[in-house]
């Protein structure tokens, strides 16, 4: 037995190739969020060795799209160490230009050099993602 969903949850369908220009547009943001970050370091373990990813979270904190060439333990805690800061520093709190940073062993990939930075992205004062 099947249940409707109430018609404001119903998404309108989208044809795959809008999904797929969506969706390469979304890897293509996070991609040059990793090239910034290669750019802009001063360690070469950082800008050399590429020992960092980036991601694009939603409102609530789960990973949307991440860069392919991320190292796989960043990948890996992305979403969750977004969403521990999240319940540390409520959403509501945040304002355009705000940066969350942290280098909590038990949020971030488990010791003290690794720092995670989060930025929310604003659209008519909401903020839609990080």
């Amino acid at each position: 037995m099947t249940t409707a969903q109430p018609a404001a949850q119903v998404a309108a369908p989208i044809d795959v190739l809008t999904a797929e220009v969506v969706w390469h547009r979304l890897i293509s943001i996070v991609e040059e969020c990793e090239t910034v970050i290669a750019h802009m370091s001063f360690s070469p373990v950082v800008g050399e060795a590429r020992d960092y990813a980036a991601a694009l979270l939603d409102a609530h904190g789960e990973v949307l799209a991440q860069a392919p060439s991320g190292i796989g333990t960043f990948v890996a805690i992305l979403g969750r160490a977004g969403r521990a800061m999240l319940e540390m520093i409520p959403p509501e709190s945040l304002r355009p230009g705000d940066v969350l940073v942290t280098n909590d062993p038990w949020v971030c990939a488990g010791h003290l050099p690794d720092v995670m930075t989060m930025s929310p992205i604003f659209f008519d004062e909401k903020i839609v993602g990080y």
